[in-house]
């Protein structure tokens, strides 16, 4: 087997197209090792009309263009050809589709379908770019391209993607509270869409780009935070489904009642030159089976005095986590009340401020019993979302930041 019947193999390149010459050249300082392929198209060739399909002679060729190819070995390939235009009787004169390549581009498809894989895994721009050997904007042109590509397909799935469970949560762009507003699949954990701001407007918006990757009729329950915002738009937006105020959520205002405790009571403490609760923060917001063996040592000792306001709002928060194991919403209100009369007992006021706001939407703490959903899915990718952030060193403005969580999160189909 020659050269040009390997490439033809490699490259998928069939009659009337041909490898008319392979060339390979050796490094030197100024040019890399390269494999420079020639494919050519005889022209008493007939070919398919690229608007109507008919059939049709060679009018004339454009000026020879180049495409990057993947390296053979350690060479450098790229293909070389000057592309046929077609002349037909009803559309005119049009320029030939390449086989090898998608139209403007200055790689072939299995390049690019190589470039996308290597960022989806290294996660950074310019390593890629470097890994590659192309620029940075090069590689941006692809990602772009890529993700536009994956957002039409999904729009052509339509019919046969349902989204059930809905989940909306925010991710701090800049500094000075700027958020972005993210809907996830709560099933999958899918990113569907990112929308700049946190507003109902924004929302709202989000949920109509939405409309076009799913049917919204679908949607049975949106899981989301206690942000009026959310919810104002949703009762718009998704009037059919339950809103179910996210556990997760629940729990950082618990953590963060627990440690305003802890705080003041260390504060009162220290004058007493006691010195038990300083440095103990993480102590009481980690989970009990995450603590190290120093930590937990500290904990035993100090939660034995059962008489520090830190200790009986840990327990009370500890308690609260059985609200979600009741068996029914029944249950669970009877649950609530009996706890709330705890806080209120012990006077622990941060605490007591986190009932009252359960209290205030605890209708839609309930329907968790009938739907058993959370927000765990957002949670997990909204870490991931954080690595690439950080892998990014931040964004410049949204609509970036929006096009990297929906390429490397949107579990779109990506490649051409």
């Amino acid at each position: 087997m020659n050269l040009s019947e390997f490439y033809s193999r490699i490259l998928g390149i069939d009659l009337p197209w041909q490898i008319s010459k392979v060339e390979v050249t050796s490094s030197t300082k100024a040019v890399r090792k390269a494999v420079r392929i020639q494919i050519s198209l005889p022209k008493d060739s007939e070919l398919a009309c690229p608007c109507c399909g008919g059939s049709c002679s060679i009018y004339d060729y454009t000026p020879e263009r180049q495409w990057r190819h993947l390296d053979t070995c350690d060479h450098e390939t790229h293909i070389y050809s000057r592309i046929p235009r077609t002349k037909c009787d009803k559309c005119g004169i049009h320029r030939v589709i390449v086989p090898w390549s998608r139209p403007y581009s200055k790689f072939t498809l299995c390049f690019e379908g190589h470039a996308i894989e290597v960022l989806q895994n290294n996660q950074v721009m310019r390593r890629s770019a470097q890994q590659l050997r192309i620029s940075l904007d090069e590689l941006r042109g692809i990602r772009d391209k890529a993700l536009q590509r994956g957002l039409d397909r999904s729009i052509k799935d339509k019919a046969t993607y349902k989204v059930v469970h809905l989940c909306i949560d925010e991710k701090s762009l800049f500094r000075g509270h700027h958020y972005v507003t993210i809907f996830y699949d709560g099933q999958t954990g899918r990113v569907l869409e990112v929308i700049e701001h946190r507003t109902q407007i924004a929302t709202q918006e989000g949920l109509e780009l939405l409309s076009k990757l799913t049917n919204l009729a679908d949607i049975q329950v949106v899981t989301m935070d206690m942000w009026e915002a959310f919810r104002n738009a949703v009762v718009l937006g998704v009037p059919q489904a339950d809103i179910v105020h996210d556990r997760f959520h629940i729990a950082q205002h618990m953590n963060k009642a627990v440690d305003i405790i802890r705080r003041a009571e260390n504060k009162r403490l220290v004058q007493q030159q006691d010195n038990r609760l300083k440095k103990t923060k993480y102590i009481w917001l980690k989970d009990s089976e995450k603590l190290t063996d120093t930590q937990q040592a500290i904990f035993d000792e100090v939660v034995k005095d059962q008489t520090l306001k830190t200790v009986k709002s840990w327990e009370l928060k500890e308690e609260f986590k059985s609200f979600f194991d009741c068996q029914n919403k029944e249950e669970a209100l009877q649950f609530f009340n009996e706890w709330k009369k705890k806080v209120a007992d012990n006077c622990l006021k941060p605490l007591l401020k986190v009932a009252n706001m359960i209290e205030k939407h605890l209708d839609r703490m309930l329907y968790y019993f009938k739907h058993r959903v959370s927000n765990a899915m957002a949670e997990s990718k909204n870490a991931t979302i954080q690595q690439i952030k950080m892998k990014a060193r931040g964004f410049k403005s949204a609509k970036a930041f929006r096009k990297a969580i929906l390429f490397f999160c949107g579990q779109l189909n990506l490649l051409p």
